[in-house]
């Protein structure tokens, strides 16, 4: 057994915060300032090379001229090796064992069974690669499998953040005594944004992760890897998610938000995974989606159809997709498609007389119906054009044993004439007659080949056939574009002209209403004008207005 490391992750990160701290408020940070206790954690962390001790002398106040030791932030690269620092179990420090098939490490207590001397030191292979060696029973291209894994991760990523390393930690812009910090003017400040007070992300610190965890891993690492068909088996993704688990632990702790979120995306890619193993047409059906009669294509191999009967509802049509001792997991027709295990009992032949199961007919049983009705429609379907394979197979079979019979009779009339020679005619005859023999058999082959060619010439033509089609639509399709242009725009000319004149025609009338309306204002006021005028005794002039 071999000592990794001795020091806790999350008391590192709280050691780490602290020396920062202490550091920005331009204080030494010794082990007084820091605390008492936590002086054991912070041995095992300056073993581990996490924290480094510094010996300076002092030069200010009573310290002058005296040795201080004190406590700095890790530089450089950290150094791997060839395995993990933590248990992979239980995400602890300590005294841990080492996988010989992987990096893994583990406590000797977390390990399920009993271990001998000689497994302990030299061929200790952990559960998770056994569980890889294990995956042979599951069969699929990797192109497959891949691609059902992409789907995987999508769904993984609605549980858990892409990026696991963010902590939330007080930056060095804004720090306060412990006497101001408890107040509530100070925690109105801290929760105040407008005061600036921000909180550090992984830019500053992606030193740490460096340094706690041994081998990154995220769902976008993941997903990337099931683009570029890295995964061989489903048992290598669940290594990967297990590994994000344990990454987070290390990171954020064992009893953080995070990690429960990280825990509950692990049980939902454990679920996948099966599912993935009991029916891979239905899990990429229902996650592709082409077709919003997904439910009802076929898969391979092709489910059992029952009616089931949950508490409470009637018989209703469903497919099973596993069964485990009494117990059917099957999916209903109809609109959700939704799960359900139910006992033997509740499970009946979908052969049987549907009046004997007393179904009241309503919409969702008839919408049920018509997806099984449609659902064996396809299963006919596909069952006759696999008959027509099979049937072509047998007739290439049919037609290679007739070129073989009919060769073997070739080369017994040859024979047979070669007996009825004569000896010279034989000898004379033996190289030259075996050779032609052996040309004209080759004939079928020269059929095929200039078949082949046909095939191939007619296969252009058709080509070249579509690609003039397809100039000649181009063509027209421009011209017509052409033409609704220039229509368009002799449309939009006399809009305008009309709309010119309509207004030049509203403006003239508006004119006219104005003079009319000054014209009847000067008549109306004149009257009054000329009687001031003769009472002044000026003029006196007598106007009627009609």
């Amino acid at each position: 057994m071999t000592r990794r490391r001795m020091s806790c992750p999350q008391t590192t990160h709280k050691l780490w915060d602290a020396i920062k701290i202490i550091r920005y408020q331009r204080q030494i940070p010794d082990q007084i300032r820091i605390s008492q206790d936590v002086s054991r954690h912070l041995g095992h962390c300056v073993r581990d090379n996490l924290v480094r001790l510094v010996k300076r002398v002092g030069f200010k106040g009573s310290q002058t001229g005296k040795k201080q030791e004190s406590y700095r932030l890790p530089q450089g690269a950290v150094k791997k090796d060839n395995h993990d620092w933590y248990c992979f179990e239980c995400h602890g420090g300590g005294d841990v064992i080492c996988c010989t098939g992987c990096h893994r490490v583990y406590h000797l207590s977390c390990v399920a069974t009993d271990l001998s001397e000689d497994d302990v030191k030299k061929t200790f292979v952990c559960s998770v690669c056994k569980m890889c060696k294990e995956s042979d029973k599951f069969k699929i291209s990797r192109r497959e499998l891949n691609h059902l894994l992409g789907f995987t991760c999508s769904r993984l990523k609605e549980r858990l953040p892409v990026v696991i390393t963010e902590r939330q930690v007080p930056s060095k812009q804004l720090y306060i005594s412990d006497r101001a910090a408890s107040s509530t003017a100070a925690l109105q400040r801290r929760n105040d944004p407008s005061l600036g007070i921000k909180w550090v992300t992984d830019d500053e610190d992606a030193w740490r992760v460096n340094y706690l965890i041994y081998q990154p891993m995220d769902l976008q690492t993941m997903d990337c890897k099931a683009k570029n068909k890295k995964y061989r088996t489903l048992e290598e993704f669940q290594a990967d998610a297990q590994t994000i688990v344990h990454n987070v632990v290390i990171y954020h702790g064992v009893n953080s938000s995070l990690a429960d979120m990280a825990r509950q995306m692990l049980r939902d890619c454990i679920y996948d995974l099966q599912e993935i193993r009991q029916c891979r047409d239905c899990y990429r059906m229902s996650n592709e989606k082409e077709d919003k009669h997904w439910f009802c294509q076929p898969c391979k191999p092709q489910h059992e159809l029952v009616y089931a009967k949950q508490k409470g509802f009637p018989y209703w049509p469903a497919k099973v997709i596993k069964i485990e001792g009494q117990m059917y997991d099957v999916r209903f027709f109809g609109g959700h498609h939704q799960r359900a295990v139910l006992d033997k009992i509740y499970i009946r032949p979908i052969s049987v007389n549907i009046h004997t199961l007393q179904v009241k007919r309503t919409s969702s049983w008839n919408k049920a119906c018509e997806e099984l009705r449609r659902h064996r429609a396809q299963l006919e379907k596909f069952a006759n054009s696999s008959e027509v394979e099979d049937s072509s197979f047998d007739d290439d079979d049919d037609i290679d044993t007739v070129c073989v019979v009919h060769l073997n009779s070739v080369v017994r009339d040859h024979v047979n004439k070669k007996d009825t020679n004569s000896q010279e005619d034989v000898v004379s005859s033996s190289c030259k007659e075996q050779r032609s023999r052996t040309l004209s058999t080759q004939t079928p082959a020269r059929w095929m080949k200039a078949l082949s060619k046909n095939e191939n010439s007619k296969f252009k033509l058709t080509k070249e056939s579509e690609l003039e089609k397809q100039k000649t639509l181009d063509a027209d399709m421009k011209n017509l574009e052409e033409r609704l242009k220039a229509e368009n725009a002799a449309q939009l000319k006399d809009i305008i002209e009309k709309h010119n004149l309509l207004i030049s025609e509203t403006k003239r009338k508006h004119n006219q209403l104005i003079s009319e309306t000054k014209r009847k204002q000067w008549l109306a006021n004149v009257p009054a004008v000329l009687s001031s005028t003769a009472e002044d005794g000026e003029i006196e002039v007598r106007i009627s207005v009609g």
